[in-house]
């Protein structure tokens, strides 16, 4: 098993503590960087955007700049949470459930205001609103393994193993070693003894 990040530690811990329809994908993402932000897409044609809270009518060169920084972080990190909730499908770690297919062709995301103006920002990628539709409407349900990981700080059990058994190894080695050392002092003790009785 790998060693999971710190920042899918989190999301681990947040999926295990979780209940029913708040261990989705949405409900996981939309705590976490998408301040301002609501992610729109038409999963019939799988085109996507990301509405950007508006100050003005247009937006200026900042403002593009950072819509295309944020872009861009948005994308990694729904892709971290997917590649996150693969893995751990593949090793059981966790089931997805769907429990009805949802109605909607289009669906809406995020922290940002919906009665605000949005600034669009067209996202090209596809395979990334595919990602996001094929998770939008499964639970994730955490196994038994999977809270045991939690519980011991996200150490494997066979790396718990080995930390005993180098433990025991070393304590034994450590044991030998000082039964040595007393048995040759005590050894030499006596022969000094013997020697010293015989002058």
């Amino acid at each position: 098993m790998r060693k999971f990040s710190e920042e899918e530690q989190v999301i681990i811990r947040r999926l295990v503590k979780g209940n029913g329809y708040s261990r989705n994908i949405v409900n996981l993402i939309d705590d976490r960087g998408l301040d301002g932000v609501r992610f729109s897409m038409d999963r019939t044609t799988l085109s996507a955007e990301l509405l950007f809270e508006a100050i003005g009518k247009e937006p200026s060169d900042d403002e593009v700049r950072r819509m295309g920084d944020r872009q861009d972080s948005i994308a990694k990190m729904i892709l971290s949470y997917v590649a996150l909730f693969r893995y751990l499908e593949k090793y059981d770690l966790v089931i997805t459930y769907k429990p009805a297919d949802s109605s909607e062709n289009v669906i809406e995301f995020g922290k940002g205001a919906e009665d605000l103006p949005a600034h669009h920002w067209k996202l090209n990628d596809k395979s990334l609103a595919g990602l996001v539709s094929e998770y939008y409407d499964k639970e994730i349900i955490p196994t038994h393994p999977l809270k045991h990981l939690v519980e011991n700080s996200f150490i494997p059990d066979d790396e718990k193993r080995f930390k005993s058994q180098m433990r025991a190894t070393w304590t034994a080695i450590w044991t030998s070693i000082t039964i040595g050392i007393l048995s040759l002092s005590v050894g030499g003790t006596l022969i000094y003894l013997n020697v010293s009785d015989k002058t």
